[in-house]
């Protein structure tokens, strides 16, 4: 369950970066990314949260070591760091291709009398 919600803000982003792209929201791609590496970082402290209560509910009488909770911590930014990324760069890149088609498409042209044999 844990290492699901690290995934969310990534498939969150790819989700709101092809809505964007297909033209149904318009939200630039960098808001998008920030607001992706936002929820990221939340859902890895959300993650080491429910990583820490699975612990202490297992031996509620001793201490527990937090290192699990704290790797689940840092692999979750990790995730949101490194995916965020790529997916940022794809989807800029896909972006200008689709800008730099729709202004290369010229105009129809329509023969005059004299080009027509």
């Amino acid at each position: 369950m844990e290492l699901l919600l690290l995934f969310a803000a990534p498939v969150l982003q790819i989700i709101l970066s092809l809505f964007r792209l297909t033209g149904k929201i318009r939200i630039p791609l960098v808001v998008i990314f920030v607001l992706s590496l936002f929820s990221g970082i939340v859902c890895s402290f959300i993650c080491m949260n429910i990583v820490l209560n699975e612990l202490t509910a297992t031996s509620p009488d001793r201490g527990v070591c937090g290192m699990p909770a704290l790797g689940a911590l840092v692999v979750g930014i990790f995730i949101t760091v490194v995916s965020g990324s790529v997916i940022a760069v794809i989807s800029a890149l896909v972006d200008l291709y689709i800008q730099k088609m729709a202004k290369a498409k010229a105009p129809a042209i329509i023969p005059n009398n004299s080009t027509i044999l």
